[in-house]
C-alpha cells in the first residue's frame, strides 16, 4: 500500500489511541482537480496526523531536519517527509525545489509557516519560505486551524492526555496577484485567516 494512504488510513487510529476526538470543519474548500499547499499553526508533535486525517491522502509535509532525530525520528522518515536544513542555505533550495515540483505534479503540502512548533500557542512570526514556494509552484494556499492539539502531546512532553481536536479549514487563497515583493502581505493575509479559523 501507498505510503501515504497509509498515512491517510492509519493517523485517525493514532490520534484515538492518543486520546484525541477529531472533529472537521471545512472540507469541502478542498476542490478535486488542484493542488494546494496548507498552511497551519503549530503547538504539537501530532499536528502531522491531525492533518494527514483532515485533508486526503496524497499529502506531503515539510518538516526541520532535527526531527529525524527526535523521538518520532523512525516514524516521520517514513512518511515522505521533505526536509529542511535551516543551516545549509543550499540545501533549503533543493528542498523548496524539490516541494514545489511535488506540488506541480498534483500533490498537496503541509508546512507550519511559524518553523517550529509555538511555546505558549500563540502564532508566532511567519518565515517566507512556504510562501515563495506556493508562489512559484503556482497553487493557492489553504490556511488551517488546528484547536486542541497541545493538550494532547505538549511541547517537550511525550505524554499523551485526552482532547477534543477541532481542525477549521478555511478557504484557498490565489497566489496569482502576489510577487515575491509582497510576499510580506500574502504571509500577513494567511496568518490573519489562521488566527480566525483558531
Amino acid at each position: 500500500m501507498d505510503v501515504l494512504l497509509c498515512n491517510k488510513n492509519f493517523s485517525p487510529i493514532f490520534i484515538l489511541i492518543m486520546g484525541g476526538w477529531l472533529k472537521v470543519y471545512g472540507r469541502d474548500n478542498i476542490k478535486k482537480g488542484e493542488s494546494y499547499v496548507y498552511m497551519a499553526n503549530h503547538t504539537s508533535f501530532s499536528d502531522i496526523p491531525i492533518l494527514f486525517a483532515s485533508t486526503r491522502e496524497r499529502l506531503h509535509f515539510m518538516a526541520k531536519e532535527e526531527l529525524k532525530r527526535s523521538v518520532f525520528g523512525v516514524p516521520i522518515r517514513k512518511m515522505r517527509m521533505i526536509f529542511v536544513d535551516r543551516s545549509n542555505s543550499k540545501n533549503s533550495v533543493e528542498s523548496m525545489r524539490k516541494a514545489a515540483l511535488l506540488v506541480k505534479g498534483g500533490r498537496d503540502l503541509a508546512v507550519f509557516p511559524e518553523g517550529t512548533r509555538s511555546k505558549d500557542g500563540k502564532l508566532g512570526t511567519f518565515k517566507k519560505g512556504s510562501f515563495k514556494l506556493a508562489l512559484h509552484a503556482g497553487v493557492k494556499i489553504i490556511p488551517v486551524g488546528i484547536s486542541g492539539a497541545s493538550t494532547i502531546v505538549a511541547r517537550n512532553n511525550i505524554k499523551y492526555r485526552p482532547s477534543k481536536v477541532i481542525v477549521k479549514i478555511g478557504e484557498p487563497i490565489d497566489t496569482k496577484s502576489y510577487s515575491e515583493e509582497t510576499l510580506g502581505e500574502l504571509a500577513d493575509l494567511v496568518r490573519s485567516k489562521i488566527v480566525e479559523l483558531t
